[in-house]
């Protein structure tokens, strides 16, 4: 890559033209493009981006990282597990960006598999959702008040 842009400011030098470099916007948009291409939902203006960011297991100040350098190149859907037990640290990166939530798509999850019966499942899995939107909205100073799904 460094020869190709080697090779086009010479030709440009040479040439008396200029060279076009990229700035910051223009490369953020080019990023946004490639890392999160989206599809739009029937029926809406909605565009869903069809790449996500999954947080693995680490630390709320590994995932506070990440998730800002994946802001930061464009994704705007995420899969963040209380299994990774990492909100805190993914909320406070969303509260710090200047996303606006409702650029972002936002999954939780809730662990419900050890329930015996529809009633039971459905206990954990509502009691699952609010301790995790709780966490988030707490933490994200309420920028993350609602889950847009939840698995």
């Amino acid at each position: 890559r460094r020869d190709v842009f080697r090779s086009a400011g010479m030709a440009a030098a040479t040439a008396g033209g200029s060279l076009l470099l990229p700035n910051n916007n223009m490369i953020a948009n080019a990023a946004t493009d490639i890392i999160n291409p989206v599809v739009n939902l029937p029926g809406t203006n909605v565009k869903f981006p069809l790449v996500s960011f999954g947080l693995q297991v680490y630390d709320d100040d590994t995932a506070y990282k990440l998730t800002t350098m994946a802001l930061e190149v464009g994704y705007r859907n995420f899969f963040a597990s209380v299994l990774a037990k990492n909100q805190k640290g993914f909320a406070k990166a969303v509260r710090d960006s200047n996303i606006p939530r409702d650029d972002l798509f936002i999954c939780g999850s809730v662990v419900s598999n050890r329930a015996s019966g529809y009633n039971a499942a459905k206990q954990e899995t509502t009691n699952g959702w609010l301790a995790n939107t709780a966490i988030f909205d707490k933490y994200s100073n309420g920028k993350i008040a609602v889950l847009d799904q939840i698995m």
